[in-house]
């Protein structure tokens, strides 16, 4: 099973749930790395063929991949 890192956003309405809503999250299955409260995001990573389940829970607005990059070698041209 493949896991990709992501970035949950709260919805508003549910920043001052957010702890319930983590708890949410870990139960279906996320590895809850960071909480930011302030910000209402969670950030972690979960199983890729279960990102639309979690749309589910209450209080997940939107479910973003970490998006990655590679730098290239400092002898290639393009530096």
């Amino acid at each position: 099973m493949s896991t990709i890192k992501v970035s949950v956003a709260i919805a508003d309405a549910y920043i001052d749930q957010i702890l319930k809503v983590v708890e949410a999250l870990r139960a279906m299955g996320m590895d809850v790395e960071q909480v930011l409260p302030s910000v209402g995001v969670v950030n972690g990573s979960i199983a890729l063929d279960q990102v639309n389940r979690f749309y589910q829970i209450d209080g997940v607005q939107h479910i973003e991949p970490e998006q990655g990059y590679q730098l290239a070698p400092p002898e290639s041209d393009v530096q």
